[in-house]
């Protein structure tokens, strides 16, 4: 199964932490795949949820492209993501998005369908997960084997 650090938590939620290239780090080094909030802002590309908060190089993007999956916060940085050859996707208050690399990255609570990595599932409760792939969590430690 696949288990993806949720903005770099592996424990629970530490929002001064969350996004940050180190905590990112941390968690890629612990053995989890990461999904980071990625928008543009002043020409370059910047880790945050809400506001543009840590710079990052595309260098260092594609050093730790195998293990990220960046959620693009509009269609400028979307498309620039996928010019580099980045795991990406974007959606808003969709049910679930479509990944560049087929996945189906699915809102909590959302029925669960094939290739499906199921988000937050700690916070909704899942009632068919035959077709869970992998999960996304900021307890991402919980669901290690």
């Amino acid at each position: 199964m696949i288990l993806i650090a949720h903005r770099g938590n592996t424990k629970g939620p530490e929002p001064k932490k969350e996004n940050s290239p180190e905590y990112i780090e941390s968690a890629i080094e612990a053995g989890f795949d990461v999904e980071i909030d990625v928008r543009l802002h002043a020409g370059g590309f910047y880790l945050g949820h809400d506001d543009p908060q840590y710079e990052v190089m595309p260098d260092w993007l594609l050093k730790y492209k195998d293990n990220l999956w960046c959620h693009a916060k509009d269609l400028p940085v979307f498309k620039m993501l996928l010019d580099l050859g980045m795991h990406t996707f974007i959606h808003d208050q969709d049910p679930a998005a479509l990944t560049s690399q087929h996945y189906i990255w699915t809102n909590p609570g959302e029925r669960l369908v094939p290739n499906s990595i199921a988000v937050m599932p700690e916070t909704k409760t899942w009632y068919d997960l035959s077709n869970l792939v992998g999960l996304c969590s900021d307890y991402v430690e919980d669901y290690n084997e």
